[in-house]
């Protein structure tokens, strides 16, 4: 009998040998491995799952479960009845009924699941979630998660259709404004519950609670449809400092925007677990904000530096409060990150405005910066601006920016441009760093300013290309505009 000193590794083959005088034998032994599963289907984050689909869980072995524990070891949220089988490696579980359709389900296998005549169990815990296919609802509503009080809201409305594919589509716009920034925090947290941020249905939010917000209008929008996806633009006038939410509804489908309006402004950069924030009180002339900075879901805190700068540890998920001794702006973090193209280098760029119209002077600024705080390699960068979607050879605009300590600044007249999309790209040693998007306008699409609308007038057609003028309980005046895009050009 031969005794091993110490225990043998799983999954390892162990070769031994037997050397006598004349002859030696030789032989090998694997011991078990490690029972896992090797592939889940649908896979995680999956979209778009047929509504008849199978779970299948393929394991590392073709012993036995135990289905009748399975149940116990398999959880599934929200709960399905359904029933299990097992084809050799695989794993099956099929509904009883569809899925529901638009909905995220989360899953989870325990470690420790049993196979019949067998002392192996399953060594570790599995979580994922997939999402069922959607109807052809799927039509966006998104906007910036901020304004400043002198600012116009600008909303964008995507993939609206009709029976037809071409025509009107009427929309009913409501303007909510919430009590204060606690029950606007709250009412986000409930959607980042219910809405992991790589869904569809995180990007087709809609359906938030509204019984704690003041209704400020409510007016029927007759918009544009269309089979290709064009877009559309609602931009309000300025509105005093709080915090809203837009919503639109064409039929039972129904699209929310959450926004606040502040005189704070606040940059953001984040990777995949940390976030830098470069924060300005624009009621000062721009004046960085020495402000306390939090994630008001993850816990982490500081407070910025002279700068305005400040770094947080972040989830993929974050709620940021910035505020100083009287004055908080609150934003979410949502948007999915992928491994950065320069892992090294900091990287922001932003605009004045995101519409201007011919004539305009479009301001720029933004920053490239080490991440270990040692020096760049260069002292100036590239400027492009381009209808989106074409190559540099396409520019409208060439020129360059100095970089001082990072930052760097410009500002140039548009030319005459067709309305449309355009890009402003940062390019360096030939490479492209960063771009931001905006949108070119003429003056024609603000027409016909209608009269005064009362809270009582809640389904007044609006035209698109006109401008509306809506009264909100003690908020002044606000107007509503509708305009279509330009699309690329």
């Amino acid at each position: 009998m031969i005794t091993p000193g110490l225990p043998l590794e799983q999954g390892s083959v162990y070769t031994f040998t037997l050397s006598g005088e004349d002859q030696s034998y030789s032989w090998a032994v694997q011991t078990k491995s490690p029972v896992s599963l090797t592939a889940l289907r649908p896979g995680d984050q999956q979209l778009a799952v047929p509504l008849d689909s199978p779970v299948e869980l393929v394991l590392s072995t073709t012993l036995q479960v135990d289905l009748d524990l399975l149940a116990e070891y398999l959880h599934i949220s929200p709960q399905v009845e359904g029933s299990f089988e097992q084809s050799g490696r695989v794993l099956r579980f099929t509904p009883q009924e569809e899925w529901e359709p638009a909905t995220v389900y989360r899953l989870s296998l325990k470690e420790g699941l049993p196979f019949e005549d067998s002392s192996l169990l399953l060594e570790e815990s599995y979580t994922w979630s997939f999402e069922t296919q959607r109807s052809s609802d799927t039509w966006t509503l998104s906007a910036a998660s901020s304004f400043l009080p002198d600012e116009n809201p600008l909303f964008r409305v995507k993939g609206l259709s009709c029976p037809a594919g071409q025509g009107k589509v009427t929309v009913l716009a409501s303007l909510y404004k919430f009590a204060d920034t606690l029950s606007y925090a709250e009412s986000l947290s409930r959607v980042a519950e219910q809405y992991p941020v790589w869904s569809e249905s995180f990007r087709c939010l809609g359906g938030t609670a509204v019984d704690q917000c003041q209704l400020l209008f409510s007016s029927a929008l007759a918009l544009e449809g269309s089979a290709d996806g064009k877009e559309q633009l609602l931009e309000l006038d300025s509105l005093p400092e709080g915090c809203y939410m837009l919503r639109l509804m064409q039929g039972s489908s129904v699209r929310d925007a959450f926004f606040m309006v502040s005189p704070l402004s606040v940059y953001s950069l984040r990777d995949h677990d940390q976030a830098l924030f470069w924060s300005f009180d624009e009621s000062r002339d721009g004046q960085p904000l020495r402000a306390a900075v939090a994630d008001l879901w993850g816990g982490d805190r500081n407070v910025a530096d002279a700068d305005g700068l400040s770094m947080l540890t972040v989830g993929e998920q974050a709620l940021i409060s910035v505020s100083d001794e009287n004055r908080e702006l609150i934003f979410p973090l949502w948007t999915t990150v992928e491994e950065p193209v320069y892992p090294n280098v900091w990287r922001y760029l932003s605009s004045d405005k995101k519409v201007y119209s011919n004539g305009d002077t479009i301001h720029f600024y933004g920053m490239l910066a080490t991440r270990d705080g040692s020096k760049l390699d260069y002292e100036r960068v590239s400027v492009y601006i381009l209808p989106q979607g074409a190559g540099l050879e396409d520019a409208i605009y060439r020129g360059y920016a100095e970089l001082e300590e990072g930052v760097f600044s410009g500002s140039l007249a548009l030319p005459q441009l067709l309305p449309g999309a355009y890009s402003l790209q940062v390019w360096q040693s030939g490479l492209l760093y960063i771009e931001s998007s905006f949108l070119v306008n003429s003056d024609s699409n603000y027409l016909l300013p209608s009269p005064g609308l009362s809270e009582e007038q809640t389904a007044v057609p609006l035209e698109l290309g006109a401008e509306y003028r809506v009264p909100g309980p003690e908020q002044g005046t606000s107007r509503l505009y509708v305009q279509a895009s330009g699309g690329l050009l």
